[in-house]
């Protein structure tokens, strides 16, 4: 959405594959399911879509894994992108959760200085779940949540709704935990496991 708006766009990936993430936002544009974009079982048709949406992808990616903070940061400034992702905050490395501190400190120290917008994906606290069910999440749910959500502008917390099982469900609530100088609201959305995205409920494909 922000390439879209002719914005320079970086996401720093140290989970996945370069690989898996490209596939995720070509199954997004082009409509073509992930699973086919995936395993490269597409038809012509399905080829000839994503061959179209190819010049959509304007977001850069760089797989970090091993990076520290310092080495993002040194890339973001270099770069002067306009938005910058980070994901996962959590598996950048650090010996102790009081670290994470100093790791978001420095990444909004670079953000700063580029003129550049930060969103950083995070994990959430595995104790918080005692039940098959998990509960919805809130802001203290935030691994190291003091050190990360106090210097944040805007917080997102994505849920999904799980069966008795604890199987997760499509249906889900985004809430906006935190917004500076706004109101916490919340919105009910549907997870299309096609194209690997959510979707305001009402637009549930």
């Amino acid at each position: 959405g922000f390439a879209a708006q002719g914005l320079r766009v970086h996401s720093y990936i140290n989970e996945m594959s370069e690989q898996e993430r490209s596939d995720r936002t070509v199954a997004r544009l082009s409509g073509v399911p992930f699973s086919r974009v995936h395993s490269r079982t597409m038809d012509v048709n399905q080829y000839q879509q994503v061959v179209g949406c190819l010049s959509d992808m304007k977001v850069g990616l760089t797989e970090c894994a091993g990076w520290t903070a310092h080495d993002i940061a040194r890339h973001i400034r270099w770069n002067r992108w306009d938005v910058a992702g980070v994901d996962i905050i959590h598996e950048i490395a650090h010996r102790e959760e009081r670290d994470l501190a100093e790791i978001a400190q420095t990444l909004r120290a670079a953000a700063k200085q580029a003129n550049c917008a930060l969103v950083a994906c995070v994990h959430l606290n595995d104790n918080r779940v005692t039940t098959p069910q998990r509960p919805l999440p809130v802001l203290r749910d935030v691994r190291g949540s003091g050190m990360l959500v106090r210097g944040a502008d805007i917080v997102l917390l994505v849920h999904r709704d799980d069966d008795q099982d604890g199987v997760p469900q499509p249906e889900g609530v985004l809430l906006a935990a935190k917004i500076r100088n706004g109101q916490p609201n919340a919105m009910g959305v549907v997870f299309d496991a096609e194209h690997m995205r959510f979707l305001p409920r009402e637009r549930r494909p």
